[in-house]
């Protein structure tokens, strides 16, 4: 998934930050500081933070992309339930038909309160 998003980001003055439960897939890109993008635009894309804890991960960020089989989706969502900004845009990707609905279900979950987007960001 970088080697099509990041460096459009990064171009477009994105910062980017990588969650995963396993740490092992983020300590070399945390000890480079980002990863190496290839094709036409590719080259060095920075990482902000590269981390398993999710809060600080999605903490002031704009948007979220979610990029996990379709049968963890609703796993993600109640981890990401009450982190979320009413402000912040999730992208799926690998998704399928109930992932969307995973998320949508998370403004109308008993409980769930998201965060208040006071923060500044």
């Amino acid at each position: 998934m970088f080697s099509i998003l990041s460096p459009n980001w990064v171009i477009a003055g994105f910062k980017l930050r990588l969650y995963d439960i396993d740490d092992s897939r983020l300590s070399a890109i945390r000890a480079r500081g980002g990863v190496d993008v290839e094709g036409d635009r590719g080259g060095f894309a920075p990482v902000e933070r590269a981390t398993t804890d999710l809060e600080p991960a999605i903490d002031g960020a704009d948007g979220i992309i979610v990029v996990t089989g379709g049968n963890v989706q609703a796993v993600v969502a109640r981890s990401l339930a009450s982190l979320l900004r009413p402000d912040q845009v999730i992208l799926l990707i690998q998704g399928n038909t109930g992932g969307s609905q995973s998320i949508a279900e998370l403004s109308t979950t008993p409980g769930v309160e998201p965060k208040s987007s006071s923060s500044g960001a």
